[in-house]
């Protein structure tokens, strides 16, 4: 049976009769959503069945609308017109009166036909909507789709002018039609009929004062206007009109706001002033006439002269009373004291952090004041001021949530200003008050630090032992091992190091950073010139943290301390594991241009062709494949040159053409499509130029020209052009 002459056939008869006794059992709702899934199945005859059963067994009903429909839709998605126009025929005839008439039509015009592309169909029903019911919202829609489809057509300009029209005056009643109007709007802009847009923008304006999509119409008109700098009197007489006009609409701050921050990005900052204080004496009840005072504030600071705040003070003053119950006014405050610590003006900076701190004493940024005031009485060096700061950030707020991390802060701040006694102590307030907090781990790690900065081996000991013990459970606990170990490895005490590395991997194997500590044993085998040992180690690392996914990485980053170590043969048996052992993991790519390199430094030319041959064979399509090959080439260029920073006095041709050749290779040999490509072109240009090859030059620069216009060193490229010519000229 074909999809295009559907019909019930004597097969589908017992169907039809189960179908029939299932009525008694099952709601025809769920015989709707039964049909659907053959629907959508491409079980069309079953779906088709259960519609036709519903429309005939249960006529006039709600169902049977929605069966009557589908049954189009269905006819129009198998491209069986006769029996679509048919199915249409039984449901403007059937049911005629039923409310949603015009959405079933609305849905068959954008759903089945439009869909279908078959958008003159789609017209047509959408006009028979309208004419028929036109004091429904699906008919205003049908209309609004017309004027979509004859724009989408190219339709000439009279024809959609004439659809529009039609939608503003048979529809002038429905409440959502500026929402339409203003929807029509934006579509005519992207059309470039910017005339016709600003039309219907202010139609909406003149006639639907008290909707909000009238106040966005008079917004859009006024972003058309600000960009003009000549006429600067158009933009500020629509701004005028938007606050005439819409005053009584709640959303006018927030728009007032945005248009005023506009201004500022125009550097018209008086006027983007004038509307921020028109915000905050009309509205102060809205977070965003909040924000503009915000705004008003920064401007003073920005403009204070000579150390002047009395203007931001006022400002300050302002905010602070005018806005008092809006919640963000904490932060707000918060951020702008900020300013004033960034400027260095710290004692004012103090003086509005201890405002926030005292009077909004419930919120969290009453809290992070208080621990900036810490912070800035010992930067003025007033020991006394902050131990007041901090007995009452341990009294005021010790039953704030975050007071573990406003305390681990000032813990740092006393750190960082070499004041170890009092950092320990508050870092064991952490721990001793605190015991669950993810901070208390850290603590411990901080204090094991301080420790060992000031060399108190005792309490070094003490310190890790308390770590490795009461955090042993603790899901961070091979990280905070990890930490500690590079804390001794930087303190010069590399046996520590090692011994705490040794003690991470051996209890805690089954952590990431145990596979980093042992990482980091290799490294020290190295550094220790223990090639056995190191060997022994790269074999625990591979064999112990088997199944961790960045140990390709690891063992890459270990090949990598081996070259840097002159271990050139280490290093390559190393990067060929990796490359054999992982080939699908990005380091297997990464470890053959490590070979290449070493081969580069070696100078050992037919190995790294090889190696580049290699990789494009088997890498042809890794994405970081062009930026591995253009960086083999760019080492030899760099090798090129008395000064590899500088790149000025060429000290070996010979360098420049193994750079250039392998750039070349990137050209032709991989995508055009990657970015390296761009880069290969311009240095390649740069290597013939001072080969004096002007000609090979100077197309390279043209091609940059031509195929990468945006490209960042596009205007010296063209420069060099007329240099080349020049050259070739002489």
């Amino acid at each position: 049976m074909s999809t295009k002459t559907l019909l019930i056939s004597s097969v589908l008869f017992g169907f039809l009769l189960s179908a029939a006794a299932g009525l008694c059992f099952a709601g025809t709702s769920e015989l709707l959503e039964q049909a659907k899934t053959y629907g959508e199945q491409g079980q069309y005859e079953q779906a088709e069945a259960i519609y036709l059963q519903i429309v005939t067994g249960f006529p006039d009903s709600n169902d049977a609308l929605e069966a009557q429909k589908q049954l189009t839709l269905l006819y129009i998605t198998t491209d069986s017109q006769e029996q679509a126009d048919t199915a249409f025929d039984g449901l403007t005839a059937g049911f005629s009166e039923h409310d949603d008439i015009a959405k079933a039509l609305y849905k068959i015009a954008q759903d089945g036909y439009n869909r279908a592309k078959k958008y003159d169909k789609a017209v047509q029903i959408h006009q028979y909507n309208v004419e028929h019911f036109s004091s429904d919202m699906y008919a205003m829609w049908s209309q609004v789709g017309i004027v979509h489809s004859y724009i989408r057509e190219g339709k000439d300009t009279a024809a959609v002018d004439a659809a529009i029209d039609k939608l503003l005056s048979v529809f002038s009643e429905q409440p959502t039609l500026p929402k339409e109007i203003w929807k029509m709007a934006n579509r005519c802009d992207r059309n470039e009929r910017s005339e016709r847009a600003l039309e219907l923008l202010r139609y909406n304006v003149d006639y639907y004062s008290g909707d909000k999509y009238a106040l966005w119409s008079q917004v859009q008109i006024i972003k058309s206007c600000i960009p003009d700098a000549n006429d600067t009197a158009a933009a500020d007489a629509a701004v005028d009109k938007l606050i005439s006009v819409f005053s009584a609409q709640p959303t006018l701050p927030k728009e007032i706001w945005k248009i005023a921050n506009r201004y500022d990005g125009l550097e018209r900052i008086e006027k983007a002033i004038e509307l921020h204080n028109y915000n905050v004496d009309n509205f102060p009840d809205d977070q965003c006439a909040m924000l503009s005072q915000v705004y008003i504030v920064y401007t003073c600071i920005y403009n204070a002269k000579d150390g002047n705040d009395t203007a931001t003070d006022a400002a300050i003053d302002k905010l602070v009373s005018v806005f008092s119950d809006q919640p963000d006014l904490p932060q707000e405050l918060y951020e702008i004291v900020g300013k004033f610590k960034s400027r260095k003006k710290l004692d004012k900076a103090y003086q509005y952090y201890q405002y926030v701190a005292e009077d909004f004493s419930g919120n969290d940024h009453a809290l992070m004041a208080q621990q900036q005031m810490v912070a800035l009485s010992l930067k003025l060096g007033d020991q006394a001021g902050a131990s007041a700061g901090v007995e009452k950030l341990l009294s005021e707020f010790k039953e704030d949530e975050n007071i573990a991390e406003a305390v681990s802060q000032v813990a740092k701040t006393y750190r960082n200003n070499k004041k170890f006694t009092e950092a320990i102590e508050f870092y064991k307030y952490v721990l001793e008050n605190h015991p669950d907090n993810l901070l208390a781990i850290w603590a411990q790690v901080r204090i094991a630090e301080i420790y060992i900065e000031l060399g108190v081996d005792e309490a070094i000991e003490a310190a890790v032992d308390k770590l490795s013990t009461e955090f042993s459970e603790h899901p961070l606990i091979g990280e905070a091992l990890y930490t500690v170990a590079e804390k001794f490895s930087r303190a010069k005490k590399h046996d520590k190091s090692d011994e705490l590395h040794q003690y991470n991997v051996a209890q805690h194997p089954e952590d990431m950073y145990a596979m980093r500590s042992q990482a980091k044993i290799i490294a020290s085998h190295i550094r220790n010139f223990n090639e056995s040992a190191a060997d022994a180690a790269v074999e625990k690392l591979i064999s112990v943290f088997s199944g961790k996914s960045t140990l390709p990485q690891e063992v890459y980053q270990v090949a990598n301390i081996y070259k840097d170590a002159d271990q050139s043969s280490r290093a390559i048996r190393l990067y060929q594991r990796v490359a054999q052992t992982w080939p699908d993991d990005d380091s297997a790519i990464l470890s053959q241009k490590g070979i290449a390199m070493i081969n580069i430094s070696l100078e050992n030319d037919a190995a790294v062709d090889a190696v580049i041959g290699s990789m494009i064979a088997d890498y042809n399509d890794h994405p970081l494949l062009p930026k591995v090959v253009f960086r083999i080439g760019e080492q030899y260029y760099y090798m090129a040159f008395e000064d590899p920073k500088k790149c000025i006095r060429v000290k070996s041709e010979e360098n420049l053409s193994k750079a250039k050749d392998i750039w070349e290779r990137l050209i032709t040999e991989l995508p055009p499509s990657n970015p390296n490509t761009a880069h290969a072109y311009y240095f390649s240009a740069v290597c013939y130029r001072r080969l004096g090859e002007y000609q090979k030059a100077m197309e390279c620069y043209q091609k940059i020209v031509s195929d990468w216009p945006e490209y960042q060193s596009v205007r010296y490229a063209k420069v060099m052009i007329g240099r080349c010519l020049k050259k070739l000229k002489n």
